[in-house]
């Protein structure tokens, strides 16, 4: 069954509405006589009857006057009918049964779930995960990019500069002339190689 409003056919659904697209049909004959249906309020049949949408028979309702208009006797028992069976389920459910069998389909699921091929937004390494939408590669980077969200903006070539290695013991960040440095402890594994720093050095120069 089919009515059509303003060349538009809306058919009656299962739940007894009738629908178009993402269009109701009730709510689009009060819109044309009354304009935008306020925010989070409904339109509601007086007689109850989802079919008759003559203009008449609708009102628009606040959520808590709808739920009261719905909160009929007949309604009331049907919830508590369904209550007590959803109760004797649970008395007869074996609860850990259940919870084995449902991870075990999840797992199943998990593994039949496709790889998708990622670029980590932080250090730009190629990964492969199961989510369809991911940022970063691992924790790691993750938890970097969450305590430290600079970004680096660009990239310019300004000539060549002397680098000196900058180590302390107890801070991560120096600020040094206005200019933040990472803590560099590379001196210290030259050291352990045993590599000559003064041959380093000559062949800088």
């Amino acid at each position: 069954m089919s009515l059509v409003l303003d060349g538009r056919t809306y058919h009656v659904r299962k739940n007894g509405y009738y629908k178009s697209g993402q269009l109701w049909l009730h709510r689009e004959v009060w819109k044309k006589a009354h304009g935008e249906i306020p925010e989070g309020c409904y339109i509601h049949h007086k007689d109850g009857n989802r079919e008759n949408n003559s203009l008449e028979n609708l009102e628009c309702v606040t959520p808590r006057q709808h739920s009261a208009n719905h909160r009929t006797p007949e309604l009331i028992e049907k919830w508590k009918k369904n209550l007590v069976k959803a109760c004797e389920a649970a008395r007869h459910c074996d609860y850990r049964k259940n919870t084995e069998a449902h991870s075990l389909a999840a797992k199943k699921g998990y593994h039949k779930m496709p790889w998708y091929k990622h670029t980590c937004q932080l250090c730009g390494q190629e990964y492969l995960s199961k989510a369809k939408e991911s940022r970063y590669c691992s924790t790691k980077c993750k938890n970097i990019a969450r305590l430290h969200p600079e970004k680096i903006v660009k990239v310019e070539y300004v000539g060549k500069a002397p680098v000196y290695n900058m180590t302390t013991s107890d801070h991560t960040f120096v600020l040094d002339n206005g200019a933040i440095v990472h803590n560099c402890d590379a001196l210290r594994y030259v050291v352990k190689t045993k590599v000559n720093l003064r041959r380093l050095l000559n062949e800088e120069q």
